[in-house]
C-alpha cells in the first residue's frame, strides 16, 4: 500500500507509504520465491523492553507481517502460488479452514500498549478503545486492555495476546497480524506518521482497519469485483457480497467508502457470520 499526500493521505494502499507489494506468481518469472522475497519491504530491527533484539519482519499485503524466512516461504506457497476462493468481509483461509479465533479465544483477546509511545500513549489508548468498540458492538468478540503489562509490552510477553508498539520510518501507517500468527508476530505497530494524518482519516480509523485483520479479515479490494487494481491473492472465503465501502477496502483501490474507515452494514453482517452477534 502507499499513501500520497492529498486532501487526506491517499494512494495505492491505505496504510503504507511506498508501493503495492501484491506481486503475483506470473510477475515473478523464474525468480519464484527469491524474487518475491526481494520485492518485499523488511522492517528495521527493534528491541524488547529488556533491550534484547526484535528482528524486523517481512511486510506482506502492505500492512501484515511474516517474521521468519520459514513463515514467509509458507505464505508464498499458500497465498502467492496457490489457493482458490470459494466463491464485504472476506476471511483469510489456512488450507481448508477459516483463520479465526475459536469460541474461547474470541472473548479473551488481550493486549498491552508500550510505554515507548511516551506523550502519544494516551492517544493510542483512546484510539484502541474506539476501534475495538466498533467490532465488539457488532459481534461476539472481546478485546481487553491490560495496562499492568505496558512496561514489558513486547513480543516476548506471553501474558497478553498481542502488543501495540511504536515504530518510525516505516512504509506504512500501521500494520497488524492474523489469528494464525505466532505470538512474536502478534503485534500492531504504529508508525509516527499515523499521528499526523488529517481528517477524515484518524488514528482510530486506522486501528479499526487493523483490528479487522486481527479478527482474520482480508483486504476487500483483493476480490475480483474491485477491478484488479490492488489484487493480492485468492486464499479467502467470502462472507457477504462484495462491499466497495467496507472498512477493509481502501478507497483508492476502486472503493466507494471514505477515509473515516467505519464499519458498514455488510461488515457487521460478515463479522457476525464468523463470530456470531454480540451477546
Amino acid at each position: 500500500m502507499r499513501l500520497i499526500m492529498h486532501a487526506v493521505l491517499a494512494g495505492c494502499g491505505l496504510l503504507a507509504i511506498l508501493q503495492c507489494q501484491n506481486m503475483q506468481e506470473g510477475e515473478l518469472g523464474a525468480d519464484g520465491f527469491a524474487g518475491y522475497r526481494s520485492s518485499l519491504v523488511r522492517e528495521s530491527d527493534g528491541e524488547n523492553a529488556d533491550g534484547s533484539l526484535v528482528s524486523g519482519g517481512y511486510i506482506v499485503d502492505d500492512d501484515l507481517v511474516e517474521q521468519t524466512e520459514v513463515g514467509l516461504r509458507d505464505y508464498y506457497d499458500q497465498y502467492v502460488r496457490g489457493g482458490a476462493a470459494s466463491g464485504s468481509l472476506i476471511v483469510d483461509r489456512v488450507g481448508s479452514r477459516d483463520d479465526k479465533w475459536n469460541a474461547t479465544q474470541r472473548r479473551a483477546v488481550t493486549y498491552c500498549i508500550s510505554e515507548k509511545f511516551r506523550i502519544r500513549k494516551t492517544a493510542v489508548v483512546e484510539a484502541m478503545q474506539t476501534a475495538m468498540a466498533a467490532w465488539e458492538n457488532a459481534a461476539d468478540v472481546r478485546y481487553t486492555y491490560v495496562p499492568e503489562e505496558d512496561a514489558a509490552c513486547d513480543p516476548k510477553n506471553t501474558r497478553v495476546t498481542f502488543d501495540v508498539r511504536p515504530t518510525s520510518g516505516a512504509r506504512y501507517l500501521a500494520r497488524a497480524f492474523f489469528p494464525r500468527n505466532t505470538r512474536k508476530e502478534r503485534n500492531i505497530l504504529i508508525d509516527a506518521s499515523a499521528f499526523k494524518v488529517r481528517s477524515p482519516l484518524t488514528l482510530a480509523g486506522i486501528l479499526r482497519h487493523e483490528l479487522g485483520h486481527t479478527l482474520g479479515f482480508r483486504h476487500e479490494h483483493t476480490r475480483p469485483q474491485a477491478g484488479g487494481k490492488c489484487h493480492e491473492d485468492v486464499s479467502w472465503r467470502p462472507l457477504t457480497n462484495y462491499d466497495s465501502a467496507s472498512v477493509m477496502h481502501y478507497p483508492q483501490c476502486n472503493g466507494t467508502g471514505d477515509w473515516g474507515l467505519t464499519l458498514t452494514a455488510k461488515d457487521i453482517a460478515g463479522v457476525q457470520k464468523l463470530y456470531g452477534p454480540r451477546l
